[in-house]
């Protein structure tokens, strides 16, 4: 996991420089640990940010324990790489956002998806919310006992 994000940042980075000669741009956050921060904020009220290799572990076990399931390693990987804005791509026909993992509340957001998932899951959790489809709005998901991606119509339940 930590190595293929590591190949999308370099490629992001890249691409991103070369096109605009800044690094990504997100919405800025005062809320938010500076950590991914390069720069000022511009106008728009976005700023400029890059990936940095997490420097401590998020501990799962107190959700682990509330949902009672074991979080796929994968998942557990994904948020203990990097910090990082949104990070998107097209995969085949779709436009794929998944979720940030932001200093200062790396797991706030995955917890309250999570919740969510659980209520209208009939509180099982067969697998994990990590982000989305922006042409579908299907929700990309891992399989939490084969760490398999899948895309979740929810309306339709597949």
């Amino acid at each position: 996991m930590k190595t293929a994000m590591k190949y999308y940042f370099d490629l992001l980075i890249t691409s991103w420089k070369s096109f605009n000669g800044t690094y990504p741009l997100t919405p800025y956050d005062e809320q938010l640990l500076p950590k991914i921060y390069v720069g000022e904020m511009n106008e728009e009220e976005y700023i400029s940010w890059m990936p940095v290799e997490k420097d401590e572990i998020s501990d799962f076990s107190l959700m682990e324990q509330e949902f009672g399931i074991s979080i796929h390693e994968s998942i557990k990987e994904y948020f203990n790489s990097y910090w990082f804005a949104y990070i998107k791509g097209f995969f085949n026909s779709c436009n794929i956002i998944l979720d940030p993992v932001l200093p200062g509340q790396e797991l706030d957001n995955f917890y309250a998806h999570l919740c969510g998932y659980h209520i209208n899951h009939d509180h099982k959790i067969e697998y994990i919310p990590i982000g989305f489809d922006a042409v579908t709005t299907y929700l990309v998901v891992v399989g939490n006992t084969d760490g398999v991606v899948w895309l979740e119509d929810y309306e339709r339940q597949m």
